[in-house]
């Protein structure tokens, strides 16, 4: 799927409490992430507790698709993310099968909190 062909506002939205970034959306003060497992080993869903995307989704097969998403661009940069898919309060990665989610998953919920932690105080946009 082309991101160029979905309809999304990456703008960050309303999170369960505290300040407000650059374009004065509320956001929390501490951005978290929860890692879920899904049916497929390959893929992890990390829910986070504030909006990624206000409305539509992003979908990413290939770094060449992510240059203008920092969040999309932080993950490929990751050994091992294979494909990205964004709605909601919810970031879905996939994996090669070379890689672990045992190494993976602690640096996707760390770059996911960071990009979105640096975009409320105006540092990063989460665009498309």
């Amino acid at each position: 799927m082309d991101p160029q062909e979905e309809k999304s506002d990456p703008r960050l939205g309303s999170g369960p409490q505290s300040s407000d970034d650059a374009a004065g959306h509320t956001v929390p003060e501490v951005i978290e992430v929860t890692p879920h497992a899904t049916v497929n080993p390959l893929i992890r869903k990390f829910g986070v507790n504030t909006m990624v995307l206000m409305a539509g989704s992003m979908a990413f097969d290939r770094p060449s698709q992510a240059r203008h998403n920092e969040l999309a661009k932080r993950l490929f940069a990751l050994k091992g993310v294979r494909r990205i898919y964004a709605v909601a309060n919810t970031v879905t990665v996939t994996r090669g099968v070379s890689s672990s989610w045992t190494e993976l998953e602690p640096r996707v919920c760390d770059v996911i909190s960071e990009v979105l932690g640096s975009t409320a105080s105006g540092d990063h946009h989460v665009e498309e």
